[in-house]
């Protein structure tokens, strides 16, 4: 595995072996071209369906803000790169998900182009450099990455970290003008994710395989970069808030992280249990231990590579040192979290690795190029699945459940998406499942809850709330549940009693903003309620709840235009809302539009609650 001399490798000037460039690419567009159906899954509804900035073009706020300013806290993250890629997919698509994920798609794409170029650049060949490429694209731990929209931050930071290592090579071989380039990618990686703080470590081990050059030579060219790196702290320090309740992070889990980011590398193998945020839980001393000391091995071992210019210093540490940042962020940030996608860039270093020992086969071409396509194909069979399971909120979470039954989070947020569906018999059957594995456990009671005031039950919501709350006072949502129950059940200033307590404890949740709209505006205070009710609109414009209650809200106040265009956000988040509908036609019909009143007549009508006779003398009174 060593590189060409002159400038650049002898491929580059044979058309013939630039499908080798072309068909990782096409791999990659074929696994993940039926994403542009998928939904906005998770954390997109934050990062941009909920994104004010983005929404209403506000590009400032949107490039010079906390990657994570949506929800309300600091995190220490500054991603502008991403978010200005965010912010030309909604330009382009009209805040459609279909272009986002082709978006995602095309830098994948990208990607597996760019490990195979490296491949060819070290000198391994024709076929194994296809093979790199190729086996990246369809490696079934992309598909985080690649099939959810927020995964682009890895995505970004990969294309900017290999293409710079690729721009390095082209510089190092006598075109010193690819260096521009190279520290050009380097900002883009940098502006992605923090992982990219790397980046000069991975060219120092790039340079290795310049044997003849001085050590000193392959340190300076390291100059710009550190520069780089320097100027992007400053930056960020200016840019990303403070991050919150890092005292908070559970120490045992700070002692696992390196153990557990060396447990990333079972997500390598194809038929590994493939499950969005993976649960991680700490691991003996004795073995979290190792995992630090393997690291330092690592490190250790790459030095040594280094200075021995041995060919798989790079793919070495590409596949390893990726894995350093976010297990030192467990020190810092109880937010920091491991997913699959922090194995995206990872994957890169061990195709090269893979490619490497393919360079090595020996035997007929044609039969090492089968045995090589069995593989990928076999690979690919057991992506597909896993990208699927990101084709919505219910596809995630339904996989996360059925790979980890012992994860109370998933079980429950599956009866959630279902309830909140209208699938409720699926749903008490998911909760009947829930109750029975996880006994006595509040969470359980607050959905029940939940399920309860989406049937309209308000005195079974009450009371499992309730239930909930005596077990755990701090229980997430059962508050918010107990005060949307007795406001339902007509205690309302008992509601809005609840709702100013639970308001001056938590005053930057918007949740308990809206209950407190909510209960302002069913106790009679409508002026307070609807200044309310829109400041908690900012982080949720897609709630229809919330929606319908600063319809009712404008309405109240005599704004027929605010009120009608609020109840139209609602059914449209939720077309299920039967007094939505109605009160929307009744607004349309005093504004003339008799057709469009009509229209939610008819959709009021296939709704369940139209059994109780509304609908009919609404459209009675509309025809005299």
């Amino acid at each position: 595995m060593s590189r060409k001399g002159g400038h650049g490798p002898a491929w580059s000037t044979n058309l013939a072996r630039q499908w080798v460039l072309v068909l990782p690419a096409l791999v990659a567009i074929g696994l993940y071209l039926p994403t542009r159906g998928f939904d906005f899954v998770w954390d997109d509804l934050d990062l941009i369906v909920r994104n004010e900035a983005l929404q209403s073009g506000a590009w400032d706020r949107l490039l010079g803000s906390d990657y994570w300013s949506t929800t309300g806290g600091g995190t220490g993250m500054w991603r502008p790169w991403v978010m200005a890629s965010f912010g030309v997919d909604q330009a382009l698509g009209g805040g459609t998900p279909a272009i986002f994920h082709l978006g995602n798609m095309a830098l994948h794409a990208l990607a597996s182009t760019l490990v195979a170029f490296l491949a060819l650049e070290c000198g391994l060949g024709a076929l194994a450099a296809v093979f790199a490429g190729v086996w990246f694209a369809s490696a079934p731990a992309s598909s985080e990455a690649v099939a959810w929209i927020s995964g682009r931050t890895d995505l970004w930071c990969t294309v900017g970290i290999l293409a710079s290592i690729g721009c390095e090579f082209r510089a190092r071989s006598g075109d010193p003008k690819w260096r521009l380039g190279g520290i050009l990618l380097a900002a883009v990686a940098l502006l992605s994710k923090e992982t990219a703080l790397i980046l000069p470590v991975l060219l120092l081990a790039a340079s290795a395989t310049e044997r003849n050059a001085p050590a000193w030579s392959r340190w300076r060219a390291l100059l710009p970069y550190a520069v780089l790196v320097l100027a992007w702290a400053i930056a960020h320090r200016a840019f990303a808030d403070p991050s919150e309740g890092a005292a908070g992070a559970d120490p045992s889990l700070r002692m696992s992280a390196a153990a557990m980011g060396f447990a990333h590398f079972q997500f390598v193998w194809p038929w590994a249990p493939h499950a969005a945020l993976l649960e991680w839980r700490p691991v003996p001393d004795w073995l979290a231990m190792v995992g630090w000391v393997g690291f330092v091995g690592v490190i250790v071992l790459g030095v040594l590579a280094w200075r021995r210019a041995h060919p798989l210093t790079l793919p070495i540490a590409l596949a390893v040192l990726p894995l350093v940042p976010v297990c030192t962020a467990t020190f810092l940030e109880p937010q920091a979290r491991f997913a699959e996608r922090s194995l995206y860039l990872p994957l890169a270093g061990i195709a090269l690795l893979l490619a490497a020992l393919v360079a090595r086969l020996r035997g007929p071409r044609w039969i090492r190029g089968g045995v090589l396509a069995l593989c990928v194909a076999a690979q690919a069979q057991a992506a597909v699945p896993v990208i699927e399971a990101w084709r919505s909120d219910e596809t995630r979470i339904a996989r996360i459940a059925a790979r980890r039954p012992t994860d109370l989070d998933a079980t429950l947020g599956l009866v959630d998406v279902l309830s909140a569906a209208g699938r409720f018999a699926e749903a008490d059957a998911a909760l009947g499942r829930a109750e029975r594995s996880f006994s006595g456990r509040a969470e359980v009671r607050v959905a029940r809850a939940v399920l309860a005031m989406r049937r309209h039950d308000p005195a079974g919501a009450l009371q499992a709330a309730e239930a909930a709350l005596q077990q755990d006072p701090g229980v997430s949502g059962g508050a918010l549940i107990r005060l949307r129950a007795l406001g339902e059940l007509g205690r309302r200033e008992e509601a809005l009693a609840a709702a100013r307590e639970l308001s001056a404890q938590q005053p930057k949740d918007s949740r308990v903003l809206a209950a407190l709209g909510h209960a302002l505006l069913w106790a009679g205070e409508v002026e307070e309620a609807r200044a309310t009710l829109d400041q908690a609109a900012l982080r949720h414009p897609d709630d229809a709840n919330l929606a319908y209650d600063q319809g009712v809200a404008a309405a109240r106040l005599g704004h027929p235009a605010d009120a009608e265009a609020a109840m139209s956000r609602a059914v449209g988040a939720d077309p299920g809302l039967y007094d939505a509908w109605l009160i929307l036609a009744h607004l349309r019909a005093q504004r003339g539009d008799l057709r469009g009143a009509d229209l939610a007549l008819t959709r009021a009508e296939s709704l369940p609650g139209a059994a109780d006779g509304r609908v009919a003398q609404l459209r009675a009174a509309l025809r005299r």
